[in-house]
């Protein structure tokens, strides 16, 4: 807490009858009174009925990713399309990402219970519509739609959790979210290998009624007992008092939400026609310079409805609160914690979706044992995950974070070089490694966030936080698939050019890389080997372009600041103020 700026706030007041002048640009910095409401001490049953509401959404989400990830080349080959592999993943994260923010204000203004259903409502048409899907076009759109119900699966859980008010209960129920991912993380690549030897079909199908009884579950055991609104601090006078939907609606950033959107699709496009296309395309460029130019149009519109927060009755144009209120960037803290969850976000999609082509493609396993081998991430996992309860139980969640960023840098280069040698027990130690890194990280990470802000900004920077996550995971799809697409020619060039394959050889190497397992399959054997080598040597290369990224997340966090438990705060400035109370107390009147 900062008493401080509470005292100083109240002298502002009473020397000038009326409310202080602020200050934007540190409004999310500092403490109101609205952050000073006694905090309720919350037991075992809550705990319970938290984790029997959120455990489906959770592991749904997931699973979705793990299952598709073991999954992606048998689903690609299936419509003869193992050169579209990444897009079954990357459309889904796309939209998975750009609606992220767009869900904290639901939260915010709708409330978390119904913001949570209408996730779950999305994320089942997108999964209905994938596993009927007669062609790669229609199983990419569901996988846009599931993507769209993601991010609110994601947002409004992470926002929930975000709500409790002090450091201990937030370590404590992100070590339970964990252990659900951990779930998510371990039966998933079996699960999804599984399936896909049956049919594709039933990696969707199987989240349909995990869906219902999901939306069941929320409305026994949390319907009225989450926060239904969030108003926007300091209330304004057009909304006070107005819980219609018509002012719920008004609230809505539409345009702030409409260009976010369309400059992160444009964005994450451009990434990955880049990563198939050349660099230069006039596609690839045009798409990111829009991209560009749409993000400072957002920001611009950001800061002018900052600015009107203070206005009781604005213009009815500039009535919505802000998506992103751009003063929690003046915290170094958000910044360096965006950038960290950033790089974790990329590692974690980038083993997951690389190493299943590794084990598919380079190693030859059919889909259940490329699943098995990818277990391995988890016990590192959920390792790292309860080392990094302890470590912020008795220090900051500050040290977990650079203890896990530097593990991780670590992790990923012993796994790139593992690779290239082709050492299996190698490449299993250094996935646990990694997996101890990301679990070290992640949940610091968003405790670390949640509490450099006030709490009424609490959804933002936690939707921001997972934004930034699963932007990292597009950004290392891309970049990873341009590294492996470019190596795997290069490597087919060379071989060529060394004589050892000849050119009929050459085109039938280029032609079956882009087509399906069952492609390579059929290749004699020395022509097969030489297919594996390339996608060896590329996953090798992918994994490798992951370090600068790295390094200077291992180095950033380093800055990281002392965060306060506002709890504990309280519970020390009323300690303190007993003696002095009591003192003056027992002092005489009268001289």
């Amino acid at each position: 807490m900062d008493i401080a700026v509470q005292r100083a706030d109240e002298h502002e007041r009473s020397s000038t009858g009326g409310p202080p002048s602020r200050d934007h640009d540190d409004d999310a910095l500092q403490t109101t009174a609205a952050d000073d409401e006694p905090v309720k001490e919350l037991g075992w049953k809550w705990f319970a009925r938290l984790g029997g509401a959120l455990f489906l959404p959770t592991f749904l989400e997931t699973l979705d990713v793990t299952v598709v990830a073991t999954a992606q080349p048998h689903i690609a080959s299936a419509f003869g399309r193992l050169d579209l592999q990444s897009y079954i993943g990357t459309t889904y994260i796309l939209t998975s990402t750009v609606f992220l923010p767009l869900f904290a204000s639901f939260a915010d203004i709708f409330g978390r219970h119904s913001s949570l259903q209408f996730a779950l409502i999305l994320f089942l048409i997108g999964s209905a519509i994938s596993t009927g899907a007669p062609n790669m076009g229609t199983m990419l759109a569901g996988r846009s739609i599931s993507g769209i119900g993601a991010a609110g699966l994601l947002a409004v859980v992470r926002v929930i959790l975000a709500d409790e008010r002090s450091i201990k209960t937030q370590n404590t129920t992100t070590a339970f979210l964990f252990v659900f991912k951990a779930i998510g993380f371990v039966v998933g690549p079996v699960i999804g290998g599984a399936l896909s030897t049956q049919s594709f079909r039933w990696i969707f199908a199987i989240n349909l009624p995990m869906c219902l009884v999901s939306m069941v579950l929320l409305w026994v055991l949390l319907r009225g007992r989450v926060r239904k609104q969030n108003d926007f601090v300091p209330p304004r006078a057009f909304h006070s008092g107005n819980k219609s939907l018509t002012s719920k609606l008004e609230r809505i950033d539409i345009l702030g939400a409409t260009i976010f959107v369309t400059a992160g699709v444009l964005f994450l496009l451009g990434l990955n026609w880049g990563s198939t296309l050349a660099w230069g395309d006039a596609r690839v460029v045009t798409t990111l310079v829009l991209s560009a130019a749409l993000f400072g149009v957002f920001g611009w519109w950001e800061y002018v409805l900052w600015k009107y927060t203070d206005v009781e009755w604005p213009p009815s144009w500039a009535r919505a609160d802000p998506m992103i209120p751009l003063a929690i960037f003046k915290s170094m803290d958000v910044c360096i914690t965006e950038y960290a969850v950033y790089v974790t976000g990329m590692i974690m999609v980038v083993v997951f979706y690389f190493l299943a082509i590794f084990f598919s493609v380079a190693n030859g396993l059919d889909a259940t044992s490329a699943g098995v081998q990818l277990l391995y991430f988890a016990p590192g996992l959920g390792g790292g995950s309860q080392a990094s309860v302890v470590i912020v139980r008795r220090w900051q969640p500050r040290y977990a974070i650079i203890l896990g960023q530097t593990v991780m840098t670590v992790g990923v280069g012993l796994l790139a070089w593992a690779i290239g040698r082709n050492d299996q027990l190698a490449i299993k130690l250094t996935l646990v490694l990694t997996g101890l890194g990301v679990g070290l990280s992640v949940g610091p990470s968003s405790i670390q966030a949640r509490f450099s802000v006030l709490e009424r900004f609490s959804a933002v920077v936690i939707s921001l936080n997972l934004f930034f996550q699963s932007l990292g995971g597009t950004v290392g799809i891309a970049q990873c698939s341009a590294v492996l697409n470019s190596r795997v020619r290069s490597f087919i060039t060379d071989l060529f050019s060394s004589g050892a394959i000849s050119p009929s050889d050459a085109l039938q190497l280029g032609r079956v890389a882009q087509g399906s397992l069952e492609g390579i399959s059929a290749l004699p054997d020395e022509l097969q080997e030489h297919v594996r080598d390339a996608f060896r040597d590329g996953t090798r290369w992918a994994f490798l372009s992951l370090l600068p990224w790295l390094g200077v997340s291992a180095l950033v966090v380093l800055l990281l600041k002392r965060v306060e438990d506002p709890t504990r705060v309280k519970r020390d400035v009323e300690m303190t103020s007993l003696p002095e109370q009591r003192e003056e107390g027992a002092r005489p009147t009268g001289s």
